[in-house]
């Protein structure tokens, strides 16, 4: 089954005035989902910088088992992921995972 999916995410330093200064960032995650893929594409608008460099990516409910992860168009084994079942982590500022 096929289906799109998109989220949004805000950070800043939390002191309640950055976002007028522009010191923020918006993540868009758009998400496709295909019977042997999984697609997520992330947009990154703003000039905050976090604190934390990866993200925790937690797969649920694909009809497929993993057994290809492409970021940013390169091809990364699954061992240097650190792959733990449908868990694994990356750079923050990714543009687009594949999973197949």
């Amino acid at each position: 089954a096929e289906g799109k999916e998109e989220s949004l995410f805000f950070d800043d330093s939390h002191d309640g005035n950055d976002y007028i200064k522009g010191r923020y960032t918006l993540r868009t995650f758009k998400t496709h989902g295909k019977t042997n893929e999984l697609i997520i594409k992330q947009h990154k608008k703003g000039k905050f910088v976090p604190d934390y460099t990866r993200f925790r990516i937690n797969v649920q409910g694909l009809p497929f088992d993993i057994s290809t992860i492409e970021i940013d168009k390169e091809i990364i084994s699954l061992h240097d992921l650190k792959l733990e079942g449908k868990s694994f982590t990356v750079n923050h500022n990714f543009e687009e995972i594949h999973i197949k």
